[in-house]
């Protein structure tokens, strides 16, 4: 959690797609995630760097959303898992059901 708030703020191309590769590996974390990051995908297709103040926003807007309580749950490993087969005219479909303790 500390290292995504004291995250510091880009200063070149390549510190930029650095941060763009990584938050991209867990895009399905955090909802709209393309929206978010789309002017800095923009700004990585470009062959010079500079910061902007929408730059400095959307980077701000992402650090926000990453350091929220909600997304950031430990997971219950108590929970107990069972799986089971659904099956289909076509597919055989697994099937996790959680038990709650």
């Amino acid at each position: 959690m500390d290292g995504i708030l004291q995250m510091q703020k880009f200063n070149n191309l390549l510190q930029m797609c650095s941060f763009l590769g990584a938050v991209n590996r867990y895009h399905r974390m955090w909802p709209q995630h393309a929206h978010i990051l789309a002017p800095l995908s923009i700004e990585s297709r470009k062959k010079t760097f500079c910061r902007t103040n929408k730059i400095d926003l959307v980077f701000k807007r992402k650090k926000a959303l990453m350091a929220q309580d909600r997304l950031l749950v430990y997971p219950n490993h108590n929970i107990i898992l069972t799986t089971t087969n659904h099956f289909t005219f076509t597919l055989m479909l697994p099937v996790i059901i959680w038990a709650h303790i």
